[in-house]
């Protein structure tokens, strides 16, 4: 973008180069009020130009991306907590965890819903026992309301279906998914918790559901593939400089003791070649109860509640409640526990 001179001030009077103001009023309207006002720039109402100011600087000095920036301010300013469930590698029961503790939450007073961010190999719906009423691909091409397309789920929770097996969807662009981040910022009012069970994998659709995440959970399980996957999520996670915390979940763990050696490298990688540590979410036991409540369409949670799973399941979500009270401090690790 060119400007008046290399950071886009006008050098007399220290005010923001007219190019850098129509840019700005485009692509956060959704931030900014959008009224004139005296004296204002632009039309922009007098108490938008502070926040004006920083996403300028933001970008043009600190040289920041808009995706990075319209993020942070989602996060700043939405009432409802984001969570991201995802993995480096396929088939480590993230669905079903992403089921099972969207209705945790629900069970704590939380309005949920739960976005079914695989689009390519969608599934949330089949676990559910449910028939979607539209999918996120209608509602990125308009041709659905999100309103519309919501359906309810098992537990009071809502669910928002992916797309399975359409050619293309596994490759949206990550500015759809930016639009639907719109979509969803204008229903934020209706909900507590947004859970987002994206596909596996680093790609920049997974990356952009991620971007959206206040905490970010990493699913693996002892299986040497995952393990190192796993790592690989979290690598890319902090290389991108999403801002959600990050947490580790080992799943089908056969003891405690598996598990916290598990965590333990995963952590230890970490240190050593990113200087970060993620925080420990425990684990999920091995127990063959997981596959029989897919198979039935009834969460475990729902259809066992005094199964050991559907247990910790609720301590998952108090857990993650509890950090959100926590926002802005730094994470460290939690110990490893049954």
């Amino acid at each position: 973008m060119r400007s008046s001179n290399s950071h886009g001030r006008n050098p007399e009077h220290g005010a923001i180069d007219p190019s850098w103001l129509q840019y700005i009023g485009q692509e956060f309207r959704e931030f900014l009020r959008g009224a004139s006002g005296p004296g204002s720039p632009m039309g922009f109402h007098p108490d938008d130009i502070p926040l004006i100011r920083q996403i300028y600087d933001r970008m043009a000095i600190a040289r920041e991306s808009a995706e990075a920036v319209r993020q942070d301010l989602w996060r700043q300013r939405r009432r409802l907590q984001v969570v991201g469930v995802t993995s480096g590698k396929g088939g480590v029961g993230k669905t079903t965890i992403s089921l099972n503790l969207a209705i945790a939450f629900a069970q704590e007073g939380q309005r949920v819903l739960l976005l079914d961010g695989d689009l390519g190999m969608a599934n949330v719906h089949v676990y559910a026992g449910i028939q979607p009423r539209g999918t996120i691909l209608e509602v990125i091409n308009g041709t659905r309301t999100l309103a519309d397309s919501v359906a309810p789920g098992p537990g009071g929770i809502h669910i928002l279906c992916g797309q399975s097996g359409v050619s293309g969807a596994a490759d949206l662009e990550p500015r759809w998914i930016e639009y639907l981040g719109s979509k969803l910022r204008r229903a934020s009012s209706e909900y507590d918790v947004l859970l987002i069970d994206t596909g596996a994998g680093i790609s920049a659709q997974v990356m952009s559901f991620l971007g959206f995440a206040d905490e970010i959970i990493v699913v693996a399980t002892p299986n040497l593939a995952s393990t190192l996957d796993a790592y690989g999520v979290v690598k890319i996670i902090r290389e991108t400089k999403i801002g959600g915390r990050i947490h580790l979940l080992i799943n089908r763990a056969e003891s405690a003791e598996q598990a916290g050696k598990l965590y333990g490298r995963i952590a230890a990688c970490s240190r050593q070649f990113l200087q970060f540590e993620p925080a420990s979410l425990g684990f999920l036991a091995h127990d063959a109860g997981y596959e029989a409540s897919n198979q039935s369409r009834t969460p475990l949670i729902l259809g066992e509640p005094n199964h050991e799973g559907a247990h910790r399941f609720s301590e998952l979500a108090r857990q993650l409640l509890e950090h959100a009270a926590t926002t802005g401090k730094s994470q460290s690790p939690c110990p490893v526990a049954a």
